[in-house]
Formats: C-alpha cells, sequence, structure tokens
C-alpha cells in the first residue's frame, strides 16, 4: 500500500493538518486502533504490527486531504 487515509479526528488526535504537506510518524497498530478502516487498510496495517509508519503529503503529491504517503516503515 502506497497511501493510507486518515479522516479529521485522527489528525486531530495525531496533532497534524487535514489539508496540506506534513508529516506523521505512527505506529501501524495505532493507526489501526484509531479507526474502522476499510479491508485494504486494516490487512496492511495489521501486517505490520508494531512497527512504526513514516508519512508525509506535499503540495506536489497528487493525493487530498488527510492522505498520506507512506514513506517509511521502520
Amino acid at each position: 500500500m502506497d497511501t493510507i487515509y486518515t479522516d479529521r479526528d485522527q489528525c486531530e488526535d495525531f496533532r497534524v493538518k487535514y489539508f496540506g504537506p506534513g508529516t506523521l510518524v505512527v505506529a501501524a497498530d495505532t493507526l489501526l486502533r484509531s479507526k474502522d478502516y476499510d479491508a485494504a487498510h486494516t490487512s496492511f496495517l495489521r501486517s505490520l504490527g508494531q512497527r512504526t509508519l513514516v508519512l508525509s503529503r506535499t503540495e506536489q503529491d497528487p493525493i487530498g486531504p488527510g492522505w498520506w504517503m507512506v514513506q517509511e516503515v521502520l
């Protein structure tokens, strides 16, 4: 999976912007517990367990608000 979605409530909880550029560093299991994800997101996040995701979004990324590019899995 190349992108992950976070809704407005998650962005508020994780103290990141829903719109515009940003970076979110969060454990996969924490992200999974924060929202009822669809099957694709759930499967991906479960497979990572407690590993940390580094997610980012720039002005140039072809993704919408709340979407993050997966940069790295630690």
